[in-house]
């Protein structure tokens, strides 16, 4: 056996690969010394990038003999673990001859299932992410983005992102109607530091296939610079980070 983890939340951990399977139907997945990482850049535009990474300190334990990575069908494994979704239940994975298996364990209820994937494997296949430097970065409840963002779409095909002062807004117009949201401190913000103005301009479908990505968790923080990529990251209760990555409109 290669390697075998165990991770404390089997809600937590379904929830991480909801996330990954509402960008992609597969992802390789690396199995490292330093924990769990992946990567997803969109095919055809390179317009967005998705980042899976869980540092092995967030397991309850973690084994490994030799790094490797696992090719996953999400659509498959986000079905297998529709119905894990306790957070008194924990997930242990390991690997088998033909990919892995999936025991998930719930000592409360007295509960044990495994699941057997199969999956492709191979060497791991690391890579970066944007060199960016943003200068506004904010945090806030994922409800109040996926609303911001949804309601934009409904005006413009385009939204603008600005980050000035002490606050951001998002603003769009079309056909001679227009949208404008003003967030600040509190209002609905739970954080926001402006080392300097900027503002970028987003396909809206793009905003909306990145805030829908990350609305399983409870809060998302945004970093926004000019005219360079925007950055969304939701982390799980348990650990572990969904990281997105979409282009400016130029």
């Amino acid at each position: 056996m290669t390697f075998s983890f165990t991770y404390p939340s089997a809600k937590d951990f379904n929830d991480l690969i909801v996330a990954l399977s509402k960008a992609t139907d597969s992802i390789t997945i690396n199995v490292t010394d330093e924990g769990i990482n992946g990567r997803y850049v969109e095919p055809d535009t390179k317009s967005m990038m998705v980042i899976l990474n869980v540092p092995k300190t967030f397991f309850s334990s973690y084994e490994i003999e030799k790094p490797l990575s696992l090719e996953l069908n999400l659509a498959s494994l986000r079905k297998v673990l529709s119905k894990a979704k306790s957070r008194t239940a924990s997930v242990e994975v390991s690997e088998t001859d033909s990919g892995m298996r999936i025991t998930v364990k719930d000592n409360k209820l007295g509960t044990k299932s495994n699941i057997y994937v199969s999956s492709k494997k191979g060497e791991v296949n690391d890579g970066g992410e944007p060199k960016v430097s943003p200068t506004v970065k904010m945090s806030l409840d994922s409800r109040v983005l996926e609303l911001v963002v949804g309601d934009s779409s409904i005006i413009g095909d385009e939204v603008l992102i600005k980050g000035e002062g002490e606050e951001v807004t998002f603003s769009t117009s079309e056909r001679g109607k227009e949208y404008t949201a003003t967030m600040r401190k509190d209002k609905p913000l739970k954080y926001i530091e402006v080392a300097d103005s900027a503002e970028s301009k987003f396909r809206a479908e793009l905003l909306k296939e990145a805030v829908s990505i990350t609305s399983n968790f409870s809060n998302v923080d945004v970093e926004l610079g000019t005219n360079i990529p925007l950055k969304m990251r939701g982390e799980a209760d348990a650990g572990g980070q969904v990281t997105v990555w979409i282009a400016p409109v130029i």
